[in-house]
């Protein structure tokens, strides 16, 4: 009996190792070709996922959040996310979100950069056509239909237009951040002798607010700021 129970978890063994031993060939692969300067959002997804089966959490987020960065509607690399910060030792942090709130940043996420910009511009295109059909108006006819509908499709462009340019900043400016090892503390102000206001774990995904020397300020899921080294951070950007 004792022999049957030693086969098995030797054959566990050389399977989980095996297991990391293609996950680690993966990674390095895929790594490969990011060195090469390509940039895309299923190629970090893949490098995260392959982080997070070598049990490298904080990389895993960075390079999902990564993906999410070039695009927002990249559906894997969010539940990836998601299910990595839910199995943090950290996740109490996470606000629960109201449904008003799930609709709304679910609209957000949806209408990635290239989405945005293709609205904006079908807008564009109805505004065009709408303003055409108001000038070309019969002077005898109502023209409430199209002034409305050109007021509607000015709206919109204007909407599209101003989420464009709010992704493209977003995308070029991305302050989010992961916090690379478990037990970091956490601090009042940028000094080692502060008093250390809290201790969070790896893979905690936070938003930098501002630098000063080594140190950058942190805002934490809960809404509550920090101070950290800047060396206890992965940035996004």
């Amino acid at each position: 009996m004792k022999a049957r129970v030693f086969l098995i978890l030797c054959a566990l063994s050389c399977i989980f190792t095996l297991n990391a031993v293609d996950h680690s060939a993966k990674l390095d692969a895929l790594k490969a070709v990011e060195a090469k300067g390509i940039e895309n959002p299923d190629l970090f997804n893949d490098i995260g996922l392959a982080n997070y089966h070598l049990n490298r959490p904080a990389q895993a987020n960075l390079y999902f959040l990564k993906a999410l960065n070039l695009n927002s509607a990249h559906r894997e690399a969010a539940h990836n996310l998601d299910f990595v910060c839910r199995l943090s030792r950290d996740r109490e942090l996470y606000p629960q979100r109201q449904f008003l709130e799930t609709v709304f940043y679910g609209i957000y996420d949806f209408f990635n950069l290239n989405r945005a910009a293709i609205a904006a511009l079908i807008m564009l295109l109805l505004s065009a056509l709408c303003l055409h059909w108001l000038m070309h108006c019969d002077p005898d006819k109502e023209r409430g239909l199209p002034t409305l509908l050109l007021i509607i499709s000015l709206l919109f462009l204007l909407f599209f237009s101003g989420l464009t340019a709010t992704k493209a900043y977003r995308m070029s400016h991305n302050n989010k951040a992961v916090v690379k090892s478990d037990n970091t503390a956490l601090y009042s102000r940028p000094e080692r002798t502060a008093r250390s206001s809290i201790v969070v774990n790896e893979a905690l995904v936070v938003l930098i607010g501002e630098h000063q020397a080594d140190w950058s300020r942190i805002i934490l899921p809960d809404g509550s700021s920090h101070w950290v080294p800047s060396s206890a951070l992965l940035a996004v950007r």
